[in-house]
């Protein structure tokens, strides 16, 4: 017999709400799944569970997901004469810019300088 998945518990959704909510308000900030889990009043695992549940992913990949489709954003509205990658990279706490131009070109399959001249 197949086994149905448990349904989300309105505790794990309501945290799932806050640490989203927190990850926006935050995603420029240096912050940790640590302090999302704070922000949403559970605990690691809590947390890890209802990110895998909802989004197939844990609330650390989330948070880079969403500072790179800010990135992805912001390089396609930007004048490509006045912008530089590094800085809107660097704005969205990518410090590591080999590994940022890694993820961004796995991500969106194409580097952030493609983006910007676009």
């Amino acid at each position: 017999r197949g086994q149905c998945p448990p349904a989300a518990s309105s505790k794990r959704l309501a945290a799932l709400a806050k640490a989203e909510a927190f990850i926006e308000q935050h995603a420029r900030d240096d912050i940790r799944v640590g302090d999302i889990c704070q922000a949403a009043g559970v605990s690691q695992r809590t947390l890890e569970y209802a990110f895998l549940t909802q989004f197939g992913i844990g609330p650390k990949e989330f948070l880079n997901t969403f500072r790179l489709l800010s990135v992805y954003r912001q390089l396609r509205a930007a004048d490509p004469r006045k912008t530089k990658i590094v800085d809107v990279a660097n704005d969205w706490g990518f410090w590591h810019m080999g590994q940022f131009a890694a993820d961004y070109e796995k991500r969106f399959e194409v580097l952030p300088s493609e983006t910007l001249r676009r």
